[in-house]
C-alpha cells in the first residue's frame, strides 16, 4: 500500500520550486532597512540640535545670573543702569585701579558682556516692560543665534511687550529689581 502523504517527496518539490531569495524580497529589506537608517540619523541630527540649544540656554542663564549678582552687590552703581545699556565700551579696569560705584557697575557689565561675546551672544540690560515708575525693574536679556536682546514685534527680538517669548527666539531674560536706593 501506497502512502498518502509522503513529506520527503513534498519537501523536495518545495525545494525545486524555490532556488533562492527572490529579488523583490530583497530589495523590499533593502528599502525598509534605508528608511530606518534615515530615520536614526535624523533622530541623531535633532537631538544634536536640542543639546546645543539646552547648552546655550544653561549659559546664558548663567552669564545672567552673573550680572544680577554684580548688581545686587553694586547697589549704588546700578543707578547707571536707568534704561536700557548695551553699550559696549571698554571700561575702566577695577580690578587694577578705584572706581566710583558708577564705573565699577559698567566695568561689571563689560566684563559680563565680552564673557557672552566669547560663546556669540549679545547681552543687555533693559528697563522691564509694564513696570511702574515706581518698582525701577530691569530685564537683563541674553541672546544669541539671529535673536537680538531686545524688545518688541519683529521676528528677531527677543519678547514682546507683553513679555512674550517670540516664536523661534533664542534668549533668555530676567527681572531685577534694582537695589539702589532713591
Amino acid at each position: 500500500m501506497k502512502p498518502i502523504f509522503n513529506s520527503h517527496q513534498m519537501f523536495s518539490n518545495l525545494i525545486s520550486h524555490q532556488k533562492g531569495i527572490g529579488l523583490l524580497e530583497v530589495m523590499v529589506a533593502l528599502s525598509l532597512l534605508a528608511i530606518a537608517v534615515l530615520g536614526y540619523a535624523g533622530m541623531q541630527v535633532r537631538s544634536a540640535k536640542v543639546g546645543l540649544e539646552a547648552d546655550n540656554n544653561t549659559r546664558a542663564v548663567e552669564f545672567a545670573r552673573d550680572l544680577h549678582e554684580r548688581m545686587r552687590i553694586n547697589r549704588e552703581g546700578t543707578k547707571v543702569f536707568e534704561g536700557n545699556y548695551n553699550t559696549k565700551t571698554s571700561a575702566k579696569n577695577c580690578r587694577t585701579a578705584n572706581c566710583t560705584p558708577n564705573e565699577l557697575a559698567q566695568f561689571d557689565f563689560s566684563v559680563v558682556a565680552q564673557n557672552a561675546e566669547k560663546m556669540a551672544m549679545d547681552i543687555a540690560i533693559r528697563q522691564c516692560p509694564m513696570a511702574g515708575t515706581a518698582e525701577k525693574r530691569h530685564c537683563i536679556f541674553v541672546a544669541w543665534g539671529k535673536t537680538t536682546p531686545t524688545i518688541g514685534a519683529a521676528d528677531t527680538d527677543c519678547i514682546s511687550d507683553t513679555l512674550i517669548y517670540a516664536n523661534d527666539a533664542q534668549c533668555i531674560f530676567m527681572e531685577s529689581f534694582s537695589y539702589a536706593k532713591p
